[in-house]
């Protein structure tokens, strides 16, 4: 025990020649390899996932692809969390569906991010999928962070603490960078122009990637789901309203439970698979739709209460989040940066393999994905509505 306290005290007086992803990498190769257990691993379904599948709904639209990363804004808010009391901290743990992660489970989440980077860095030719997380906390002139809060942040997030732009404010930040390779790559060669035909009848012509494999596979009345692995623990999932159906009431449908019992009825099938080569890239306001899922009095300057970050008022201004997400016949490449801003006033087993079977996946109308990571949780998530 004594050991590990040296080892966290260590961590903390490196943040200033170091920036975060550097220290989870330092940790990882400390403490060693790090496994999620059963009750751990639900945990983390229950909170990404189930505010993912809330995301989903609020942010739905039969127009317009949507991108939005669950895991991304889960770590932004557990961060906002550590500051908050009362009834604030309150409504951000209705929004995460629980009392968020414990400091000490986001802790061992980066730690085993970092640890597959590391082990990716000594072995630079056996590629495997990797997500870097970088938290940081920018303070601006005129604000003093409470010395527990920094301590923690510094401790369970690896949060680099720096000198911030605007006066007055705290941006909380979580950047995700993905970066998957396919376990089998799409042949370039069998990419060619192939008809995708929106929710509203309009047809455009797309570079459709096709291949044969042998994936996880499941089927309803509705939508086929078809799951796409990477090199590594990650995977795709996509699904496809079958011909006749609808995006938008299969979506609404959806939740962390239906999401769960869909994967476990998934099976090896032998698959042929049309998917676009595509790239989306979205700035999305939270605000809305954390107030519209309950989280109200962090954005009121006058009910916030953030008396665990700063000793004066403080209040939330705004949440944003950019991503983005590029498709490609060897990889995918993904991005994400949530910010929470702070304004101070002054004085987050695999199938059983059974009998293959064949079948035809063809991604030419709109559809559902999710990239998951080692635990199951939903990293990034998006309907693809139009090219």
């Amino acid at each position: 025990m004594m050991k590990t306290k040296w080892y966290i005290g260590a961590l903390a007086a490196l943040l200033v020649a170091c920036k975060a992803p550097t220290l989870q990498e330092e940790a990882a190769g400390k403490y060693g390899k790090f496994t999620v257990n059963g009750t751990e691993r639900v945990e983390i379904d229950s909170m990404v996932n189930g505010v993912a599948f809330q995301l989903l709904h609020k942010m739905h639209s039969d127009q317009e692809n949507i991108l939005v990363s669950p895991l991304g804004l889960c770590y932004a808010l557990n961060m906002l969390n550590a500051g908050a009391e009362d009834m604030t901290q309150q409504q951000i743990n209705h929004v995460l569906g629980r009392e968020g992660l414990a400091d000490s489970l986001c802790c061992k989440m980066l730690l085993a991010d970092a640890a597959t980077v590391k082990s990716r860095s000594e072995s630079p030719d056996d590629e495997v999928a990797t997500l870097t997380s970088e938290n940081k906390v920018a303070v601006g002139a005129g604000v003093n962070l409470l010395p527990a809060f920094e301590e923690r942040m510094i401790r369970n997030y690896f949060a680099a603490i720096e000198a911030g732009d605007e006066a007055q404010k705290i941006i909380l930040s979580n950047t995700l960078t993905f970066e998957g390779v396919w376990k089998e790559a799409f042949e370039p060669t069998e990419t060619e122009p192939h008809s995708f035909t929106t929710e509203q009848g309009k047809a455009t012509k797309v570079p459709m990637m096709r291949g044969q494999f042998d994936l996880n596979y499941m089927e309803t009345d509705d939508y086929q789901l078809v799951k796409i692995p990477y090199k590594g623990d990650f995977n795709l999932y996509v699904l496809l309203p079958k011909t006749g159906k609808k995006l938008e009431p299969i979506v609404s449908s959806l939740n962390a439970t239906v999401w769960q019992q869909a994967m476990k009825q998934m099976k090896m099938a032998d698959v042929s698979l049309w998917f676009p080569k595509f790239s989306v890239a979205k700035k999305n306001g939270m605000k809305s739709v954390l107030k519209q899922l309950g989280m109200q009095d962090a954005f009121d300057s006058k009910r916030a209460n953030l008396s665990n970050m700063v000793a004066e008022r403080a209040y939330v201004d705004d949440v944003k989040q950019e991503v983005k997400i590029d498709f490609n016949e060897q990889r995918t490449h993904a991005e994400a940066k949530t910010t929470v801003e702070v304004a101070v006033l002054s004085a987050i087993d695999e199938p059983m393999k059974k009998e293959i079977e064949k079948r035809s996946v063809c991604c030419d109308h709109p559809f559902f994905y999710v990239v998951t990571n080692r635990f199951g949780a939903i990293c990034f998530m998006g309907e693809y509505q139009q090219p």
